[in-house]
């Protein structure tokens, strides 16, 4: 299909029955040949490369920090925390939850780990 557009001009020429427009629309978004054939719009796909996972515990670590939460103070801290940073161990799987606040640095963060 040349488009959504000149297929309705081509029909309308010839044929009219009630939402034709997007009778057209959606039998064209579903059409399998125009998926199939048409080229894609977009940059081809990277090569895939493998992860490998670290062999040492703590050496490779996510962290995902959440923030902007109810200010509280939790047992054992003396500061009025707003921010979780959750830290996950690639190795062993394993995940720690620091409790902390947004104005700290990354130094501050390093400290309560």
């Amino acid at each position: 299909h040349a488009g959504i557009e000149r297929a309705y001009q081509n029909a309308r020429a010839q044929y009219f029955f009630r939402s034709m427009l997007t009778k057209l629309e959606t039998y064209i978004h579903t059409c399998d040949s125009c998926h199939r054939n048409k080229p894609h719009q977009h940059q081809r796909y990277g090569e895939l490369k493998w992860i490998y996972a670290p062999t040492q515990p703590w050496s490779l670590i996510n962290l995902d920090f959440i923030v902007k939460l109810p200010e509280a103070v939790y047992p054992g801290h003396d500061f009025l925390a707003d921010s979780v940073c959750n830290a996950h161990c690639k190795s062993t799987r394993l995940a720690r939850m620091i409790i902390g606040r947004e104005d700290w640095d990354a130094q501050r963060w390093a400290e309560e780990f």
